[in-house]
C-alpha cells in the first residue's frame, strides 16, 4: 500500500555549546529553529521515460537546483547519488519509482543542520508514502546512515535534535549516544547571521582531529572545560538565567577561536552583537564560516539591523520547548 503523495518537514538547528567537543565525549546543547526543509514523495510518471529509474531527488530550493538520479547523469550534487544508492538499498524495488522533491529555507554549509534536516524529512516522507510505521529509533538509524554519507562520521547531535524537535543535551559515548530533552523555563530569542558557507563538516572534523593530535594536552583541556560549561549552561537554561547562558556562550566562542574554528567575519559579527546588547554571541556548527548566533533579551531588532547593515544575511528565530517537526 502507498499513498499518491506524502509530505514531511524537519527543522534546522543551532548549537549553543559543544560543537566539535561533542565528537570527543563532551556534552553539547542544541536546539531546533523555525527554519527547515520540506520534502514531498510521489511516484515518477509511469508513462514517461523516467518510469523505473528512480529514486530521483529534485531540488527546487536553496539546497540545489535540478534532478539527481541513481543510474543516470544528473545535475545535482554527487553526494546525492550516494544518498539515493542508500535509499535504493534500504527500500528495494519500491524505491525505483520514487520522486523526492526538496524545498525549504535552510541553505547548506551554514552550520544549521541542513543535511540532518534533509535526511530526517526524506525518511519521514518515504515512510508516509509507503504507509509503514516509523519509530524514532528506526528514523535515527536511517538518518544516521544518510548523515554518514553527507558528513563522514557525524556525532549524531544534528539528527537527534531534529528528530526530537526540542532542545536537548547530547553526549556521545563510544559507539552509542544519549540525550535528554531540556524544558526551557522561558523562550529564547536568537539572531542568526550568515558569514558564508564553510568547507563542509566532514573536512572541518578531519582538520580539527589533525590539530588535536598535534596539541593533545591543550585541546583536551579545552574540551573538558567546554563539557563543564555545558553542565552549567543546562542548569542556567532550566532556571531561566539567560544572562549567565550568554556569558557562557561568549566564553565558548573564545575557546572556539583558540581551536582555530573562528574567522574574522565571525568575530566581527560577535562583536557587533555584543556591542548592541546581546547577552552572548558565538559561531554555531563546524566553524570556518557558517553562522553566528546572538542570544537576545529585547535587542534582537537592533542586532538584526546591524548585521544587515554590515552586509550579512540574517534573521530572528525563537526557540521554545514545543516540538518543531511535522
Amino acid at each position: 500500500m502507498r499513498t499518491d503523495i506524502a509530505f514531511s518537514y524537519a527543522p534546522g538547528k543551532v548549537i549553543l555549546i559543544g560543537e566539535h567537543a561533542v565528537v570527543y565525549g563532551a556534552t553539547a546543547i542544541a536546539m531546533p529553529i523555525d527554519m527547515g526543509v520540506r520534502v514531498a514523495v510521489s511516484r515518477l510518471d509511469e508513462h514517461s521515460d523516467l518510469a523505473g529509474v528512480g529514486p530521483m531527488i529534485r531540488g527546487v530550493g536553496p539546497f540545489f537546483m535540478g534532478d539527481t538520479f541513481l543510474h543516470q547523469e544528473s545535475s545535482g550534487p554527487k553526494v546525492l547519488t550516494h544518498a539515493l544508492g542508500y535509499l535504493a538499498q534500504a527500500f528495494g524495488e519500491q524505491a525505483l519509482d520514487m520522486a523526492i522533491v526538496v524545498d525549504g529555507s535552510l541553505a547548506p554549509g551554514r552550520g544549521l543542520g541542513s543535511s540532518a534536516a534533509l535526511s530526517v524529512a526524506i525518511i519521514r516522507a518515504i515512510y508516509r508514502y509507503i504507509q509503514q510505521p516509523l519509530s524514532d529509533c528506526l528514523l535515527a538509524s536511517h538518518a544516521s546512515a544518510l548523515e554518514t554519507i553527507f558528513h563522514g562520521q557525524p556525532s549524531g547531535i544534528d539528527h537527534a535534535v531534529v528528530i526530537n524537535g526540542e532542545p536537548i543535551a547530547f553526549r556521545r559515548k563510544a559507539q552509542t549516544a544519549e540525550y535528554r530533552t531540556l524544558k526551557l523555563s522561558s523562550e529564547l530569542k536568537l539572531v542568526v547571521g550568515f558569514v558564508g558557507p564553510h568547507d563542509g563538516t566532514k573536512n572541518a572534523v578531519k582538520e580539527f582531529a589533525e590539530r588535536k593530535k598535534r596539541q593533545e594536552k591543550a585541546y583536551s583541556r579545552i574540551i573538558s572545560n567546554l563539557d563543564d560549561m555545558a553542565a552549567d549552561m543546562e542548569e542556567a537554561l532550566l532556571n531561566g538565567r539567560l544572562a549567565f547562558v550568554g556569558e557562557l556562550m561568549n566564553i565558548a566562542q573564545g575557546y572556539l577561536n583558540a581551536l582555530s574554528l573562528s574567522t574574522l567575519a565571525i568575530e566581527h559579527l560577535c562583536a557587533l552583537a555584543r556591542e548592541r546588547g546581546a547577552l552572548g554571541a558565538k559561531l554555531t556548527g563546524a566553524g570556518g564560516g557558517g553562522a553566528v548566533i546572538a542570544l537576545c533579551d529585547g535587542c534582537e531588532t537592533e542586532i538584526l539591523s546591524a548585521f544587515r547593515a554590515a552586509g550579512f544575511e540574517s534573521f530572528i528565530t525563537s526557540v521554545s520547548a514545543g516540538r518543531h517537526h511535522a
